[in-house]
């Protein structure tokens, strides 16, 4: 096909509407690069190459690259390509494959806080980066998110105080899950109280500055029994196993995928999971 015409003919059928401005863009971008426009083919490439960094730094766990990154003025709560999450999130749901990887993953979540990352803006769950820590396998890490969070309760006019909203959290966790997820809350949890009497003993002033009720929640603080956490409701099940099915047949080629789900399509369930998520989620507040 030419590059001489952005007639709709020329834009193929399987992009959705709503992606045919962006499709056509980014063409237009390749087009001028073809033609000799060297600045917008190094645009381009810079975009997708800074991108590329980004991810990588906080996948590897590369706390130099992060802080380079983050001098170059990327933000710290930009989330990974294709993900639309907190970048402390994605972090917590990494899986480490060695100590030493655990240890830089944890050292990048201090670098992201270290630059201000929001700590205190919650998801469409109602949840904080601080609640999806305490089901990371990494135990160092959910200590650091979690003593950060609640560092910055604890700071003068902060107006507002960091309890786990667990219930939220295990509302959106299908039933195979929900045994590891819980052995880790409890162990996490415990890591987090040891940690803040730790801290407190080594002079951490902003760890005494909580008021005295939330260092004795802290100190006592247990996850509650499995039995009495929230599961996810049957429509919210049928969903999150469509997006699944979807998901996989896409990832299989067009020889398996018979259906021809599309990417829109593939979206569309996936909003609809957000929503039965968010729909669930909102009738639980912290304790």
């Amino acid at each position: 096909m030419g590059y001489g015409s952005d007639n709709d003919d020329n834009i193929p059928g399987d992009i959705p509407e709503k992606d045919r401005e962006e499709f056509m863009r980014r063409r237009e971008k390749v087009r001028r690069a073809l033609l000799g426009d060297s600045a917008a083919l190094d645009e381009h490439l810079y975009s997708l190459a800074a991108d590329a960094v980004w991810k990588a730094s906080i996948i590897t766990g590369s706390p130099l690259l992060v802080e380079a990154t983050l001098k170059d003025g990327v933000s710290p709560d930009t989330p990974l390509p294709d993900e639309s999450c907190h970048p402390l999130v994605s972090l917590s749901r990494l899986v480490p494959k060695t100590m030493q990887e655990a240890t830089n993953h944890t050292k990048v979540a201090k670098c992201l806080i270290d630059h201000e990352a929001k700590l205190n803006i919650r998801d469409y769950k109602g949840l904080l980066p601080a609640d999806y820590a305490l089901l990371s396998v990494n135990t160092a890490l959910a200590r650091e998110i979690v003593l950060s969070t609640l560092r910055l309760g604890a700071e003068r006019n902060a107006g507002w105080l960091y309890r786990p909203n667990t219930r939220a959290l295990f509302s959106a966790i299908p039933a195979a899950e929900r045994d590891n997820a819980f052995t880790i809350l409890r162990r996490n949890i415990e890591a987090v109280s040891n940690g803040l009497e730790q801290a407190m003993l080594r002079g951490d002033y902003k760890l005494q500055d909580l008021p005295r009720p939330e260092i004795d929640y802290w100190r006592k603080a247990k996850a509650q029994p499995l039995e009495n956490l929230p599961g996810p409701t049957s429509a919210m099940t049928a969903q999150f196993n469509e997006v699944t099915r979807m998901a996989k047949a896409r990832s299989a080629g067009s020889l398996l995928n018979d259906k021809k789900i599309s990417r829109e399509d593939l979206e569309a369930a996936q909003d609809k999971m957000r929503y039965l998520e968010w729909e669930h989620a909102r009738k639980f507040k912290p304790a």
